[in-house]
C-alpha cells in the first residue's frame, strides 16, 4: 500500500514540473531569408610585376668581367630609393659590376645609349651593384635626361652622363664633398705619339703595362675638365688585354704610332695612386724606323726617366728622352744602362753604365731645353750628378747629334791603381774642391775626352826643377816648375791620354821674394797648395798652384 501511494506522489510532482515549463506560450517566428553571397573578388596569386628599367651606356667592348653604367628612368629611381644605399639624381648612373662576360654577351656591340632592363643586387654596402641579369626592352618608363654636346674637348662643372664630347659618351660622373670630380667615358679614342711597353713585376702581379702619349692634333681628342686633361694625367695607361699589347713588344720597347684606346676617365683633384685601366684596341700604324731600336724583354725594364714636370709625358722631352734599361729588374745588382734617345735623327747614344748608383732627371725648371742633370738618389753613397749640353745636327760642328757631357768625378793614378775621385775625397794628401771632367759623345764615334778642370786643396812637397825665365812674347818673367818622377808621384795625376801633367806654372809677382829676379833653371824642392789642373785635348797642360817655400838642390 506504501510503494502504491509513493509511486502516485512522484507522478504528480513530474506532471507539476512539466505544466510550469509550458505555461507561457512563444510567438509564432517568421521565416529567416536566406543569405545573398555576394560574388567573392578574384584573388591573385601572383605578385605585381616589377621592372627595373632604364638606360646603359657601352662602347660595346665587353671582357671576362667589368662594369656597366645603368641610368635608372624615374619609376626606377624611386623604387631604388629602398634598394641603392647612396643618393641619386636625374640623369645619373649607377655603375653595375659584372663577373661573367655571358651575362652582358646579348648586348650592342657598338658606342651608344640603350634601353634595357635589369636585375642586381643594389645593397652591396659600397657604390657598385652587382648584375645578375640584363636584356634590351622598348618598354622602360620616363627618361629624365636625354643628354647635350659639347661643341670642344672643355668639359664645364654642368657634365652629367649621356653628354657627348670628342665623340665619346659620359657614362658616369661622380663629385664629393671636397671638391673633388671623377668623369668616365664610353667610346674609342685615337691617338698618335710615342708609346713604351714593358714588364710591370710584382706591383702589378706582373702583368705587362704600356703607355701611350699623344701628341700634336691628337690631345684634342681627349676630353679635359678644368685643366685636367690628357696632357697632365697619366694617359694613356693600359695593361696586356689582346694580342696588341705583343706586337708592340715585337716592334720595340719603344716607339711611336697610331692608336686607338678606350677606358679613358678624368680624375679632378683627387690624391692616390694610377692604375693602368685603359684598353689597347686597334693598331692603326707604327713607325717603321722605330723597329727594334729598344728590343722588348720580358725580364728587362727600358723606360724613359721621368721628373715631376715630366711624368704626365712618360719622359719624352720636346726632342729627346733619356732612356735606362735595367737588364734583369729582379735582381737588384743588375746593370743599368742609361741612353740618350733623340727624336729628329732617331740616335740612341749609350751613356752611361752602373750597377751601384741610380740616377734620376734633375727637374729642369725652365733652364735651357737642351741641357739636362742626371743625379744619383738618397741611397747613393756619393751623392753627385752628371751635366749634359744637347747639340742637334745643326748646331754641332760635327753633323749629328752631339753630346757634351760633365762629370763632376774622375779617375786618378793611384800608385799602381786606378780610383775614382768625388768631391770631398783626398789622394796625395790633397783634397778635392771641385772636379770637371768633359766628354764628347755621339752614336757612331767612341767617347772623347776633352777637357779636364780640377782643384784640390792642401799642401804637398815635391822634387823637380824650377825654371824662372823672360818671356818675350808675354814681356814679363814667368816661372814653372817641372816636377820628376818622385814629384809626380806625391800629386794627384788623372788617368787620360791627354797631355802629361807635372808641368806647373806659379805667379811670378806673387813669389819673387822667394826667387829673385835673375833668370834660372836648377833643381829644387818645393812646397805648394791649391793645386789646379787644367788640360784639354786641343791645348797643352797649364796647372797651377801656390808656391809656399823653395828649397834649392845645388
Amino acid at each position: 500500500m506504501k510503494k502504491l501511494l509513493l509511486f502516485a506522489a512522484i507522478i504528480l510532482l513530474l506532471t507539476s514540473c512539466s505544466k510550469q515549463t509550458n505555461t507561457v506560450e512563444p510567438e509564432a517566428e517568421e521565416p529567416m531569408p536566406e543569405p545573398i553571397e555576394e560574388p567573392a573578388e578574384e584573388e591573385n596569386d601572383e605578385p605585381k610585376d616589377i621592372r627595373y628599367t632604364g638606360e646603359i651606356i657601352t662602347g660595346g667592348f665587353y671582357g671576362n668581367s667589368g662594369i656597366i653604367y645603368f641610368i635608372p628612368d624615374k619609376e626606377t629611381m624611386e623604387l631604388l630609393k629602398n634598394e641603392y644605399p647612396f643618393s641619386i639624381n636625374a640623369g645619373e648612373s649607377i655603375p653595375l659590376y659584372y663577373d661573367d662576360i655571358n651575362i652582358v654577351k646579348d648586348l650592342p656591340q657598338e658606342l651608344g645609349v640603350y634601353k634595357v632592363e635589369i636585375e642586381a643586387d643594389y645593397n652591396t654596402g659600397n657604390i657598385l651593384s652587382n648584375l645578375k641579369s640584363i636584356s634590351s626592352t622598348e618598354e622602360i618608363g620616363t627618361v629624365e635626361y636625354k643628354g647635350k654636346e659639347y661643341p670642344t674637348n672643355d668639359l664645364d662643372e654642368t657634365v652629367t652622363a649621356k653628354d657627348i664630347v670628342c665623340g665619346l659618351i659620359v657614362s658616369n660622373v661622380r663629385k664629393f664633398d671636397d671638391g673633388g670630380v671623377m668623369i668616365n667615358f664610353e667610346g674609342e679614342i685615337e691617338s698618335e705619339g710615342f708609346y713604351n711597353v714593358y714588364p710591370g713585376g710584382e706591383y702589378f702581379n706582373y702583368k705587362r703595362i704600356g703607355r701611350i702619349v699623344p701628341d700634336g692634333k691628337s690631345v684634342k681628342n681627349f676630353p679635359s675638365y678644368k685643366g685636367v686633361g690628357v696632357e697632365n694625367t697619366f694617359s694613356v695607361y693600359f695593361a696586356e688585354s689582346n694580342e696588341l699589347y705583343q706586337k708592340l713588344a715585337e716592334h720595340s720597347a719603344i716607339g711611336r704610332g697610331r692608336f686607338k684606346s678606350t677606358g679613358y676617365d678624368i680624375v679632378y683633384n683627387i690624391g692616390g695612386g694610377v692604375h693602368p685601366n685603359e684598353k689597347l684596341t686597334e693598331i692603326i700604324s707604327l713607325d717603321e724606323s722605330y723597329k727594334g731600336l729598344f728590343p722588348y724583354d720580358d725580364n728587362s725594364i727600358t723606360r724613359p726617366l721621368a721628373n715631376e714636370e715630366i711624368k704626365h709625358n712618360a719622359g719624352f722631352m720636346d726632342k729627346y728622352a733619356i732612356v735606362f734599361n735595367v737588364d734583369d729588374f729582379e735582381n737588384e745588382s743588375s746593370p743599368i744602362n742609361y741612353y740618350f734617345f733623340g727624336y729628329d735623327e732617331l740616335s740612341k747614344i749609350k751613356i752611361l753604365t752602373t750597377d751601384e748608383f741610380y740616377y734620376g732627371l734633375k727637374e729642369n725648371n725652365g733652364a735651357n731645353p737642351n741641357e739636362f742633370e742626371l743625379i744619383t738618389d738618397s741611397s747613393s753613397k756619393k751623392s753627385h750628378s752628371i751635366g749634359f749640353s744637347y747639340f742637334d745636327k745643326n748646331s754641332s760642328a760635327i753633323g749629328e747629334d752631339t753630346l757634351w757631357v760633365t762629370y763632376n768625378y774622375g779617375y786618378f793614378r793611384k800608385d799602381s791603381e786606378i780610383v775614382r775621385i768625388f768631391k770631398g775625397d783626398s789622394i796625395s794628401d790633397m783634397t778635392a774642391e771641385d772636379i770637371n771632367i768633359v766628354y764628347i759623345y755621339t752614336q757612331n764615334s767612341s767617347d772623347e775626352l776633352v777637357r779636364v778642370i780640377c782643384k784640390f786643396t792642401g799642401e804637398t812637397t815635391l822634387t823637380g826643377k824650377l825654371e824662372l825665365y823672360f818671356d818675350d812674347g808675354c814681356g814679363y818673367n814667368k816661372l814653372r816648375f817641372v816636377a820628376d818622377e818622385e814629384g809626380i808621384k806625391k800629386l794627384p795625376i788623372h788617368n787620360d791620354d791627354l797631355v802629361e801633367q807635372g808641368w806647373i806654372t806659379f805667379d811670378y809677382e806673387n813669389v819673387k821674394e822667394l826667387v829673385g829676379t835673375e833668370p834660372f833653371e836648377k833643381n829644387c824642392e818645393i812646397t805648394i797648395n791649391n793645386y789646379n789642373i787644367s788640360k784639354s785635348s786641343h791645348t797643352s797642360s797649364v796647372d797651377t798652384a801656390n808656391l809656399i817655400s823653395v828649397n834649392f838642390l845645388e
